[in-house]
C-alpha cells in the first residue's frame, strides 16, 4: 500500500536546493568597494574641476572661472550689502618682456606677480588671470581705500622680490586700479578698472 502524501509533500518545490543571499561579510566587503570607487571618482571629478578653472602652474583662476564666481561673489555682497572691491593690475610692456627673455622668461613673470597677489589676499577672496598680461583680485569686505593699499604693497613686492628667471632678475612694472564694486556687477567694475588704467597711460605719455 503506497505510503501517504504528508503536508510537505504536497508543496511544490519544497525538497528543491534554495539560492541563499550572500554572507554578510560579503555584502560589506562590496559595499566597501564600491564607497572606495565613488569617493575615488569624486575626488577625481574634483580634480578634473580644479584643473578646468585654473591657469596652468598659475595660483589663479583662468578668465572663464573668475567670471563666474565673482558673479556669484557680487550677487551675495549686494543681497548681504557686504563691501566688495575690484584689484586690477595690468603688466606694462609684456610683450618687451617676452621679446626680451622668451616664453618661459614671461611666465616666470606672470607666475612670481601671482604669488605675489596670493600673498596679499585672503582665501575668502577670489585671484584670476583676465588676459595675457591682466590680473583681477575680487576682495570681499574691502573697501577701495583698502584695495588702493593692496596696490601699493605689491608695488613694493615686485620692486624688493622681482621675478627671477635663468638666476637673472626681472625688473616690472604695473599699472593698477582699484574700484568700488559698491553693489555693482563684475562687469561693470572691470570696464570701470580698464578705463582708469588706460586713462592713468595717457597720463604718462610725454
Amino acid at each position: 500500500m503506497p505510503a501517504r502524501n504528508t503536508a510537505t509533500d504536497a508543496i511544490p518545490g519544497l525538497h528543491e536546493p534554495i539560492d541563499l543571499p550572500e554572507p554578510a561579510n560579503a555584502l560589506e566587503s562590496r559595499i566597501d568597494r564600491l564607497t572606495r570607487e565613488v569617493s575615488e571618482s569624486t575626488a577625481q571629478l574634483k580634480e578634473l574641476v580644479r584643473l578646468a578653472d585654473t591657469e596652468l602652474a598659475l595660483p589663479a583662476l583662468n578668465q572663464r572661472a573668475f567670471l563666474r564666481e565673482a558673479s556669484r561673489l557680487c550677487l551675495m555682497a549686494r543681497r548681504h550689502k557686504i563691501p566688495l572691491a575690484l584689484l586690477y593690475v595690468n603688466i606694462d610692456d609684456f610683450r618687451k618682456i617676452n621679446e626680451a627673455y622668451g616664453r618661459r622668461g614671461g611666465d616666470a613673470v606672470l607666475e612670481q606677480l601671482a604669488r605675489h597677489l596670493e600673498r596679499l589676499t585672503r582665501g575668502s577672496d577670489l585671484i584670476g588671470r583676465v588676459g595675457a598680461d591682466e590680473f583681477c583680485g575680487l576682495l570681499s569686505h574691502t573697501s577701495e581705500t583698502a584695495a588702493a593699499g593692496k596696490i601699493r604693497a605689491l608695488t613694493a613686492l615686485l620692486r624688493d622680490e622681482p621675478p627671477v628667471y635663468l638666476g637673472r632678475p626681472i625688473q616690472i612694472h604695473v599699472t593698477c586700479s582699484a574700484i568700488d564694486v559698491a553693489g555693482g556687477m563684475i562687469d561693470a567694475a572691470t570696464d570701470a578698472a580698464v578705463a582708469d588704467i588706460l586713462e592713468q597711460r595717457q597720463h604718462r605719455l610725454p
